[in-house]
């Protein structure tokens, strides 16, 4: 049994760590460091990671084209295109933008770092044009903003915080 004198020692540190831990989950200062990490790395670090994301992921995919609708590529060209000549200051053309359909019957649609963008074959039975149009404008401002990479980091840096916190000496 540890001596008296160190009790209040470690409930202090034990409040202190859970505090800090809350101001951690609760503050906009994870946002804010991760926007500076992610800042630092080059866009071409993002069309890699983003790559290997999918080879790993083995989807199975199927034609972008459905008889008498646009074609998911082609909707995507557009939108990039648009947002190139409109935005050039956005480096839209320094990613790698790919549309695919996977063949998963759930409605969803999803982005990867650097570019890749895919949409399920249930999205696109039950959305129209416009809509599928709408649905990749939003994963192409993930994708621009670079969200996956900023909660990446988010999260990397409230694990060190936790375990730096739960391992250190009382």
């Amino acid at each position: 049994m540890p001596p008296r004198r160190q009790r209040p020692r470690a409930a202090f540190f034990y409040v202190a760590a859970g505090l800090a831990g809350l101001a951690w989950f609760v503050s906009p200062l994870p946002e804010v460091l991760a926007n500076s990490i992610v800042d630092g790395i080059p866009l071409d670090e993002d069309i890699v990671l983003g790559t290997r994301a999918v080879q790993s992921a083995n989807y199975r995919l199927q034609s972008t084209c459905l008889p008498g609708r646009r074609c998911v590529d082609d909707i995507g060209r557009d939108i990039i295109s648009a947002l190139s000549s409109r935005h050039p200051e956005m480096r839209v053309d320094n990613f790698d933008w790919r549309f695919s359909v996977t063949s998963d019957t759930f409605v969803n649609a999803f982005a990867y770092p650097g570019g890749r963008i895919f949409v399920t074959r249930g999205l696109l039975d039950m959305a129209t044009d416009d809509e599928v149009a709408a649905v990749l404008g939003h994963e192409v401002g993930h994708v621009l903003h670079r969200h996956s990479q900023k909660r990446l980091v988010q999260q990397r840096l409230g694990s060190i915080l936790i375990r730096t916190l739960l391992s250190s000496d009382v």
